[in-house]
């Protein structure tokens, strides 16, 4: 693993050792999304459009993200709070899709 001056694993160096993991991204990140979000997690199995697994993918990186920071001695906490809100943004992304809304960022 890639790491900065001050001797902390490369943020960037992290999400491509994620996603050049094996892992199958769209998988993980439904699986994760299943566990934050339990009143929706049979629904979540339905949904298969672009955006939707495009989204997955994007979870799953940043969950992992999480993850991993949360193991760091020292903690990174305002890179560990960035990652987080994004999840939890990612999450509100899914329920909107679910319910039929929509949004300009993942039309």
């Amino acid at each position: 693993m890639d790491f900065n001056e001050a001797g902390e694993h490369d943020e960037e160096a992290m999400l491509k050792g994620h996603l050049r993991s094996g892992l199958a991204m769209r998988k993980v990140g439904r699986a994760r999304l299943r566990l934050a979000l339990p009143a929706y997690r049979e629904k979540l199995l339905s949904i298969h459009t672009v955006a939707f697994l495009s989204l997955c993918e994007f979870y799953a990186a940043s969950v992992l993200m999480v993850d991993d920071l949360r193991k760091e001695d020292p903690v990174r906490a305002e890179l560990l709070a960035e990652y987080e809100t994004m999840c939890r943004d990612m999450e509100a992304d899914a329920v909107a899709m679910m319910k039929g809304e929509r949004n300009a960022r993942w039309r």
